[in-house]
């Protein structure tokens, strides 16, 4: 079994990610390919005093240069010895000790299976649990996150030459799901970090939506036009998601901001592909002060 744990600039999180793994009560062998992408924190010294302390399991992977996050992935990747890879991020961690081998068993009793999730603590799971999804289903949602994935290395021995991007698992989610379904395991065994550092959480709304964009744009291309559909679909639903405002932190001047991003950036990929459910869009972003009143109205005589 190898454990790809990838980090950059996660030193405050790195060593509960690690120990995390380390803590996992299996019936095999592993090993921890940690791959540090030249943080500016203290993350690669963190990494080399974990190597010392753990030389048996850990072996850490480093460069002279940033490689990004397709590039760090992939150098672990042709690394790895065993015939299952499980994936952690460095500012995750796992909740569960029995993990790998819970996953391994699954993969093990579904030999047409190339890959398999879970469910994760601080993210909500996107589709109805299910035993198993397909390539449409991976095409439509982000069905698993990172850091409950596992998967068979063959299912990766070829990799296309997707640009360096945050969506990168997405990628990785798609080719895997060419090679076989993705098995779910209705089980939580991981916890993902959202903090301002994070290369996802940490970007603004504006960016997100550019980069679900690029990300339909490249699997379009790879895909054949063949999904088009659950492609589209992904992306109007996470648009969706980043143009919700909290009536708590509610104001003007946001609202103004993401009428303009729908009107601008949105409406000239998806008004006239997905005509119903973008006027849906539309209409939940324009009636948001008026929710906000509501809130505020309900909120005044429940405290009085």
């Amino acid at each position: 079994m190898s454990v790809i744990l990838m980090t950059r600039n996660h030193a405050p999180y790195l060593r509960q990610a690690l120990e995390s793994v380390l803590c996992q009560v299996t019936s095999f062998s592993f090993e921890v390919l940690l791959g540090e992408d030249h943080s500016t924190d203290h993350s690669i010294t963190l990494c080399h005093d974990l190597q010392t302390a753990y030389p048996k399991t850990v072996r850490v992977i480093t460069a002279a240069k940033q490689v990004g996050i397709t590039a760090n992935f992939l150098r672990l990747q042709v690394r790895a010895r065993a015939p299952f890879v499980a994936l952690l991020e460095g500012d995750d961690y796992w909740t569960s000790a029995n993990k790998l081998e819970r996953q391994i068993e699954l993969l093990d009793n579904n030999p047409d299976w190339a890959w398999c999730g879970a469910r994760t603590l601080n993210r909500i799971h996107p589709l109805p649990a299910s035993e198993s999804y397909g390539l449409s289903e991976v095409s439509r949602r982000f069905v698993v996150h990172t850091s409950t994935i596992m998967y068979r290395r063959k299912a990766l021995n070829i990799y296309p030459r997707f640009p360096d991007m945050v969506g990168w698992i997405s990628m990785v989610s798609i080719v895997l799901s060419q090679a076989g379904r993705c098995g779910f395991l209705d089980e939580t065994v991981s916890y993902y970090r959202r903090h301002a550092g994070g290369l996802y959480t940490g970007a603004n709304t504006l960016h997100r939506i550019e980069l679900a964009q690029a990300f339909t744009d490249v699997m379009r291309s790879h895909l054949a036009n063949r999904y088009d559909k659950e492609l589209f679909d992904r992306e109007l639903w996470i648009c969706s998601w980043e143009l919700q405002l909290d009536p708590q932190t509610f104001s003007l001047q946001l609202w103004i901001y993401r009428i303009k991003i729908l009107f601008s950036l949105i409406a000239p990929r998806l008004c006239l592909r997905m005509p119903g459910h973008f006027l849906k869009l539309v209409s939940n972003v324009i009636s948001q002060p008026l929710r906000v009143v509501y809130f505020w109205k309900r909120n005044k005589k429940s405290s009085v």
